[in-house]
């Protein structure tokens, strides 16, 4: 899906591309016991959130980009603050 996302952000659709990087995030969950992975798992899911803003920024999509930060704020309890963040940044 990371292939995809950055294939569509080169070839000049990022809001699909933007999309894919959150479903990276997704994907990219750790289990809910914390594991010795736990925390490579949340760096990862915080530089697909980054790359989706930026292929939103691109877009010139702002508000799709604070819907799908804050929506992702309801499930990544440990990129809470990251997620703040990139939102206080739009």
């Amino acid at each position: 899906v990371f292939a995809s996302a950055c294939a569509d952000y080169e070839g000049g659709s990022p809001v699909v591309a933007a999309q894919k990087f959150l479903q990276v995030a997704r994907l990219l969950e750790a289990p809910k016991a914390r594991t010795t992975y736990s925390d490579s798992f949340a760096e990862m899911r915080t530089t697909a959130y980054e790359d989706a803003v930026i292929a939103w920024g691109e877009a010139g999509d702002e508000d799709a980009a604070r819907a799908a930060l804050t929506a992702a704020l309801k499930t990544d309890v440990e990129n809470a603050d990251v997620l703040k963040k990139l939102i206080a940044e739009l």
